[in-house]
């Protein structure tokens, strides 16, 4: 994920800055007033089973604080972890593992549940060769170690943000006469963009499905009516994307229609926490 950090290393340096004013680390009056002044070594266990992301963007975040610290022990992100492995330990100044400690915790727990819950779903969509991909849905704040995660899981990037890819929604079409002319539009100051339009119904497939653009979204369709709108979108060669309420009780049925993609808010926002502790030791 070497290119991952080289790409968005700006983007994320801001997140970093944000954690840090956000939980005032460098003010820090438990850890000062106690004039901690040792080594200490970190483990950070396991209390459940899962996979582990996260290791590498706390590396990125030491490196950005420009801190003195050896690991000791690590996992790789991606990893499978059993419940109670110590999956992670690292030599730091006291003070300074006391104050990063929840900003390393949350990371980590958060990273490694949206890991772990993509893997659940690409066991699934590997069956029919079927991509899974994010959405923006993201924790504020986090997108990019949220999307980092998705990748360590399996999982595939939707754009990051509005200036990756056109994507036409329900409410852009308040401003045109119809989904045509906004495509027109789009065709007309487009240069190199990938072009995503969302649709809402057959007559508004059968209108466009012609017209020059890349892959068709089916958000919140009847499922019953999914397989015809397919093919409409195939013989106009369009890529096809299914969204909106799929879930893993229901991701099988979905992937039986064979779509390309398969994009769900739920793997950047898993239900169960990833649960890990971390024991600060003299070293």
């Amino acid at each position: 994920m070497v290119d991952f950090f080289s790409k968005f290393k700006s983007e994320m340096q801001v997140s970093f800055d944000n954690l840090i004013e956000e939980d005032k680390i460098f003010q820090d009056v438990t850890t000062d007033y106690l004039e901690i002044n040792e080594k200490s070594i970190s483990e950070i266990t396991s209390r459940a089973n899962g996979f582990v992301s996260g290791i590498s963007i706390v590396k990125f975040f030491f490196n950005h604080l420009n801190l003195d610290y050896r690991i000791v022990h690590e996992v790789q992100d991606g990893d499978f972890v059993s419940k109670n492995d110590m999956f992670f330990s690292f030599i730091l100044n006291g003070p300074d593992a006391l104050r990063t400690e929840r900003i390393v915790l949350n990371l980590i727990t958060r990273c490694s549940s949206i890991c772990s819950e993509v893997n659940k779903w690409k066991k699934v969509t590997d069956l029919y060769g079927v991509k899974l991909l994010d959405t923006r849905k993201t924790a504020p704040g986090n997108r990019y170690f949220d999307k980092h995660s998705v990748l360590i899981g399996g999982g595939n990037n939707h754009r990051f943000n509005l200036e990756d890819e056109v994507l036409i929604k329900e409410n852009h079409l308040v401003f045109f006469k119809n989904l045509s002319s906004a495509i027109q539009n789009i065709q007309k100051n487009n240069k190199s963009k990938t072009v995503v339009v969302e649709v809402e119904s057959m007559k508004q497939l059968q209108e466009i499905y012609k017209l020059d653009f890349d892959r068709v979204i089916f958000d919140n369709w009847k499922y019953e009516k999914i397989s015809e709108g397919i093919k409409v979108a195939r013989s106009g060669n369009k890529k096809v994307e299914l969204s909106g309420g799929i879930n893993l009780s229901n991701l099988n049925s979905y992937c039986l229609l064979k779509p390309d993609f398969v994009s769900a808010s739920s793997v950047t926002n898993p239900s169960k926490d990833f649960d890990i502790s971390m024991l600060i030791k003299r070293y």
